[in-house]
C-alpha cells in the first residue's frame, strides 16, 4: 500500500531548506485547480508543503483559492494542517519578531467564502477551540526548545484584505480582547474544520499597528532570527506528531 501523508504545512514565508525530495502536485477540485504544492520529506517523514506568498505575489490575498487548496489537501489524505503565519500586533506588549501561537479568533472577513456547503445544511462545526489542542500541545506547550519563547495568549482579528485597521476598529478590537491581526487564517481554518481537519497556527509578529510603531521605544527582534527559531520548532517537533489523532477536531456538535 502506498503511504499517504496526513500532514501539511502551509506557510506565509519560505522554509524550503528544511525539506527534501520536492515533488510538484496540483489537484483538480470542484472549485478549480489547487495552487501548486509539493510533496516533501523531512528526514523519513512525508508531508505536503505550500508556500502561500509564492502564489500571492500574483494573486491578491482576498482572491486566493482557499477552497481549492483545502479541498485538494483533504483529497490527498491530509488530516492535519500547520499554518505558519505573519501577524500584525495591536497590543504593545508584543515585539516585532516575537513568535506566537494564537488560541482563538474573531472573524471580520466579508468577501471570502467560508464553506463548502452553500446550498446544503450540515451539522454545525464545533469551533469553541478553533486551533487543534493536540497539535498545540506538541508544537507549543511541550516544545523541547525551552530557550525559544512562544506567546500562547493571542486572539486574532481576521480581516478579509491586507490593510491597516482604522482608529475606531483598533479601539473595538481592543475592547473585544483581540491583540493580533491576520489575513488568511479565515476562511482557511473554517474550511479545514468543515472537512474535519486539524488546524494550528503559529507565526511571527511581522509588524505592528501604525500608532504602536510611532510610539514604540522597544527594540524589535531580528526577523531572520525569529524565522530560524520557528524552523527550529518545526524541526524538533514534526516527527513527534502521532499518525492517529486523539483530538476532537473531526467531531461536530
Amino acid at each position: 500500500m502506498v503511504s499517504r501523508p496526513n500532514l501539511a504545512v502551509l506557510s506565509d514565508f519560505s522554509i524550503d531548506e528544511i525539506f527534501s525530495n520536492r515533488k510538484e502536485t496540483r489537484i483538480g477540485t470542484p472549485f478549480g485547480p489547487s495552487e501548486l504544492m509539493y510533496k516533501v520529506k523531512f528526514e523519513d517523514l512525508e508531508l505536503f508543503y505550500l508556500q502561500r506568498r509564492e502564489v500571492e505575489e500574483e494573486i491578491p490575498t482576498q482572491r486566493f483559492n482557499y477552497r481549492a487548496n483545502i479541498w485538494g489537501l483533504n483529497k490527498l489524505g491530509v488530516e492535519r494542517i500547520i499554518s505558519l503565519n505573519y501577524f500584525r500586533a495591536i497590543n504593545k506588549k508584543y515585539l516585532i519578531g516575537d513568535i506566537i501561537a494564537p488560541n482563538n479568533l474573531i472573524d471580520f472577513t466579508k468577501e471570502s467564502i467560508q464553506t463548502y456547503y452553500e446550498k446544503l445544511l450540515i451539522d454545525p462545526i464545533d469551533l469553541n477551540e478553533p486551533f487543534c489542542s493536540e497539535l498545540n500541545k506538541i508544537l507549543v506547550k511541550k516544545s523541547k526548545s525551552s530557550s525559544i519563547k512562544i506567546w500562547k495568549d493571542g486572539i486574532v482579528a481576521c480581516l478579509g484584505m491586507p490593510r491597516f485597521e482604522t482608529k475606531s476598529e483598533r479601539k473595538m478590537f481592543s475592547i473585544m480582547g483581540t491583540n493580533l491581526i491576520n489575513v488568511g487564517i479565515s476562511p482557511e481554518i473554517f474550511l479545514s474544520r468543515e472537512l474535519r481537519m486539524c488546524y494550528l497556527s503559529i507565526g511571527i509578529i511581522w509588524t505592528k499597528s501604525q500608532v504602536l510603531i510611532k510610539n514604540d521605544d522597544k527594540k524589535p527582534k531580528d526577523i531572520e532570527e525569529a524565522l530560524l527559531d520557528l524552523k527550529s520548532i518545526l524541526k524538533q517537533n514534526l516527527k513527534r506528531i502521532p499518525k492517529r489523532r486523539s483530538c476532537a477536531c473531526y467531531l461536530s456538535e
